[in-house]
């Protein structure tokens, strides 16, 4: 999922420490390798929250 985190950081140009921390922030899950598991949804709510 790193390459989730590398392109929601590239297309909102924020670093990706700024989107595990958001992820932190909102308890989303990790995977069996200890990767964020983002979803298609979250990604989406993530872009939307640093554009209002």
């Amino acid at each position: 999922m790193a390459g989730v985190i590398t392109e929601i950081a590239a297309e909102c140009g924020v670093s990706e420490q700024a989107v595990r921390a958001w992820c932190r922030r909102n308890h989303v899950s990790k995977d069996a390798k200890g990767s964020f598991a983002i979803s298609e949804s979250q990604k989406n709510r993530y872009i939307s929250a640093l554009f209002r």
